[in-house]
């Protein structure tokens, strides 16, 4: 994105035409007097002292070649005003100095155009400071004395650009404090003044993005990539000694870019994918053109085409946090948790605050149970940002991992908290106080997980066993029979319903429930309560031949069956 100018009228040589009849008015090549203006243009665009001397050659021998020229009778009225105007910056003058020159302008002239002049660049150069009280005050004077300017063709085209220049600062303003709709509409004054200026065009695209609307955006990225294509060799083909064709073509590439986030944000991924690729086309390596094509294939589930822009990104730039982190992720995806680390680390060491590879690395931690590494991740991300929900629900995953319900009890509830509303949680948040003891505060919180997704088995599981520790035995056994016919495999299911016909002292429909869950999961749990069952029924010779399997399966019997 080109930068915006501090000297208003260096913005000229966008805005000025030329003619095409110049030769043919016997002043020379077009090519010439193009060079030379912006050879001008250029050197005055810096208020140094070697560049203000260049600048006043420059001038000299545009005027000397052109001055006369019918067809360029605008720019050589600039050249001259610039020139002979009394309170231009001189070589030797400092930036301070040069402040200070433009300060005196605005207390003492009366001719609108220099109070103009001085007060749009006073008011970027507090922009840039971030004086942005000083620089809409500025920019404000300078838009009105603007107006005041006279009607002649080369008056207009002046004010014209004065204001382009003020209003476009101010839209930066305006996106800096994220006023969005404000800099959205200093934009399209910009526009008002030259509707086919690229520069605007590309900055209100972003405006429109940030400000969640991606479609708005989309139209002034295309247009801009039209006008630049303008400007573009008819082969594609950039000549890499032409730096007017370089700065077109990096304008060219970060315009295609910027459609293709457009259209990721649309899901137009295919879309996003050819002009990611047209950027990367331009500039192979544009590892921003790269990321969004790896991103796009992604989401399309093109794995493999993603890791391979991900490699390429990689090699490129080695410390590339984002690309390194997006890779891990994809390893994680795959199992391959040892890849997924070393990325991860990678991406930190390169960024010490990607938070997002820390957060991922304490998930392979946690998967690895190398527990005190993982807490200590998702603390590194809840010091930096204590109001990020996702963080409290990881660490409240690795406590209970641990076993640790208390601790993870109060993740869980912190993340709801701050706003969390994965229905997931509410079960694990129920989980941890059925693990705590805490029945009634299971109950509730496994409730809201079935309000918000009443299909989840293993929540009416959760809440049926809890309800089982209350004695509220109807309530777990009609919990049990839902989670039983949302998920038939789900063999706690059944052995809590198991439990609770033997408390009940229903041992016969004890005993087929107990072997419906051994038949789903033949764990030590299961043959251990099975074991109990039999030995109430005097069945001794079964209970110690399951208390042997308990044993075989690294369990122990807690009650041994005399």
């Amino acid at each position: 994105m080109k930068t915006p100018c501090l000297m208003v009228i260096a913005l000229l040589v966008l805005l000025i035409g030329y003619s095409p009849s110049l030769a043919q008015r016997g002043c020379g090549s077009i090519d010439v007097m193009s060079a030379l203006y912006e050879q001008f243009t250029d050197d005055i665009k810096s208020s140094d002292s070697e560049a203000l001397a260049r600048g006043q050659k420059s001038g000299e021998r545009f005027l000397a070649r052109f001055g006369s020229c019918e067809t360029v009778t605008d720019q050589a009225a600039y050249v001259r005003r610039w020139l002979e105007n009394p309170r231009r910056i001189r070589s030797s003058n400092t930036v301070d100095d040069a402040e200070r020159e433009w300060r005196n302008t605005i207390r003492t002239s009366s001719d609108p155009y220099q109070i103009a002049e001085a007060a749009v660049r006073l008011g970027y150069n507090n922009y840039v400071r971030e004086e942005y009280d000083d620089a809409l005050q500025r920019l404000d004077l300078a838009i009105r004395n603007a107006s005041r300017m006279g009607d002649s063709e080369s008056s207009t085209t002046m004010k014209r650009a004065i204001r382009r220049a003020a209003y476009n600062t101010r839209a930066h303003i305006r996106a800096k404090q994220k006023d969005w709709k404000a800099a959205i509409a200093d934009y399209g004054l910009a526009l008002a003044e030259f509707p086919d200026d690229v520069d605007s065009l590309h900055w209100r695209g972003h405006a429109l993005l940030s400000y969640q609307k991606p479609a708005d955006a989309l139209k002034d990225f295309s247009r801009a990539i039209e006008l630049t294509l303008e400007d573009a060799p008819a082969d594609g083909t950039f000549d890499i000694e032409n730096e007017s064709q370089l700065k077109t073509k990096k304008l060219l590439t970060d315009l295609y870019m910027d459609r293709a986030d457009t259209h990721f944000e649309l899901k137009n991924y295919d879309l996003s994918v050819e002009y990611a690729t047209k950027a990367a086309t331009l500039d192979p390596t544009a590892t921003r053109a790269l990321f969004r094509r790896a991103m796009s294939y992604s989401e399309s589930g093109k794995r493999d085409l993603a890791l391979a822009d991900l490699n390429k990104i990689i090699e490129l730039q080695p410390k590339h946090s984002d690309a390194l982190t997006k890779r891990g992720a994809m390893y994680l995806t795959q199992d391959n948790l040892d890849a997924a680390r070393r990325d991860f680390s990678a991406a930190i060491e390169a960024n010490p605050n990607a938070y997002e590879a820390y957060g991922l690395r304490g998930i392979v931690l946690t998967e690895s149970k190398q527990f005190e590494a993982a807490i200590a991740d998702f603390n590194t991300i809840i010091e930096a940002a204590p109001k990020f929900a996702p963080a409290y629900e990881n660490r409240g995953d690795a406590w209970m991992a641990q076993k640790k319900y208390v601790e993870a009890a109060t993740d869980f509830a912190k993340y709801f908290e701050l706003g969390g509303d994965d229905v997931s949680v509410n079960a694990k948040l129920g989980h941890a106080y059925y693990e705590s003891g805490k029945y009634d505060s299971a109950v509730a919180a496994i409730s809201k997980a079935i309000e918000k997704d009443p299909k989840q088995a293993i929540a009416f599981k959760l809440r049926g066993s809890s309800y089982f520790k209350l004695s509220k035995f109807d309530l777990a056994l009609a919990d049990l029979a839902t989670a039983i016919s949302l998920d038939p495999k789900l063999a706690e299911s059944f052995h809590y319903r198991s439990r609770i016909y033997f408390v009940q002292d229903k041992l016969a429909p004890a005993l087929v429930e107990i072997n419906k869950a051994i038949q789903l999961d033949p764990s030590a749990s299961n043959f251990e309560f099975r074991a109990t069952i039999y030995c109430s029924t005097a069945k001794k010779l079964l209970a110690k031949a399951d208390e042997r399997k308990v044993t075989a399966l690294g369990g122990k019997v807690a009650e041994p069956c005399q």
